[in-house]
């Protein structure tokens, strides 16, 4: 991430990128605020204490007193300048949302599940420990995948069908019926444009709670799993993923570019590419990834700043 200084013009020119591009749909005027939805959000507290046995709606509902919270969160941007031309991403600010536990309690029970997956890595320090001094010989190589626009990808719909792959049971009722469906959708509203607000449909929101749990889950579903289960047959030695990245380890890189058009097929709404590859050395998760005495080593990673302009006050 990095800071730039555009001017006001262009700057309300980006947000209305965001708000244009098939990601988000405007409200009519007249909109209800909070009456309506903060009913349907206690009755699903209701129903999941019902469900689990446990008095917890009394835990969903008390972010609904915080004082000054809302049902929306604002639209922020981030720009990642050391990517030339800079590139802006959309953040959904929520530090005081209304509706915050039932995103919390959706974020425990997906995370619970991630956690159960053997190829994915919490951090950057989890993956060097798993990397590090794993075997790698001289005719190996290393090749990343990355999601572009990973929190904006896929429908509500879609996510929700592809996360409850994980669910049986009542669980699978609970959590389809109840937190998918309100956590996904969120209102966003813009301080340059009054009065105006959005709904996300697409994606989960990035900068809400459930946000990466759920794009994680949902990515692992349709695609992670089965490239776990079919990497030796595609000549990959090691898989692991996080978030919106996935880096392998393989003999063979024609053999493993055929294995990245298989899993980017199974991708579907998540829009996969090829980040990195080759047998010297790569980047990958704040981690360059290289071979040393017959091994995986890995350091730090430093991005460089390719976009700068030096101000002189």
């Amino acid at each position: 991430m990095g800071y730039t200084l555009v001017p006001v013009e262009a700057d309300v020119s980006i947000d209305m990128e965001f708000f244009t591009n098939g990601d988000y749909e405007e409200l009519p005027d007249g909109w209800c605020d909070f009456n309506g939805p903060a009913q349907e959000y206690t009755a699903l507290a209701r129903y999941i204490q019902h469900e689990e046995g446990t008095p917890i709606a009394k835990d969903i509902t008390r972010s609904m007193f915080t004082l000054g919270g809302s049902i929306r969160s604002c639209l922020l941007k981030t720009c990642k300048a050391h990517k030339s031309p800079v590139v802006f991403r959309n953040v959904h600010a929520a530090g005081k949302f209304v509706f915050a536990g039932l995103s919390h309690w959706a974020s425990r029970r997906l995370r619970a599940t991630l956690n159960e997956l053997g190829h994915v890595v919490k951090d950057r320090r989890d993956a060097a420990r798993r990397l590090m001094h794993r075997p790698m010989s001289q005719s190996e190589g290393f090749l990343t995948f990355d999601v572009k626009d990973f929190f904006m990808s896929g429908d509500a719909e879609s996510l929700v069908e592809d996360v409850l792959v994980s669910f049986t049971g009542r669980e699978k009722a609970t959590i389809g019926t109840c937190a998918l469906p309100a956590s996904v959708q969120s209102i966003c509203c813009f301080s340059k444009f009054p009065g105006r607000v959005w709904k996300v449909v697409k994606g989960t929101g990035m900068g809400l709670q459930h946000s990466g749990d759920l794009s994680d889950l949902a990515l692992a579903n349709r695609m992670e799993r089965w490239a776990i289960n079919n990497c030796f047959a595609h000549g990959i030695t090691s898989t692991s993923g996080f978030e919106m990245t996935f880096c392998a380890s393989t003999k063979n890189l024609a053999k493993a570019y055929a294995f990245y058009q298989a899993i980017k097929e199974r991708a579907g709404y998540f829009k996969l590419l090829v980040s990195g590859g080759g047998r010297g050395s790569i980047g990958w998760l704040e981690l360059t990834l290289f071979r040393r005495s017959g091994s995986i080593a890995c350091k730090p990673k430093f991005k460089d700043i390719f976009n700068y302009t030096p101000l002189f006050l």
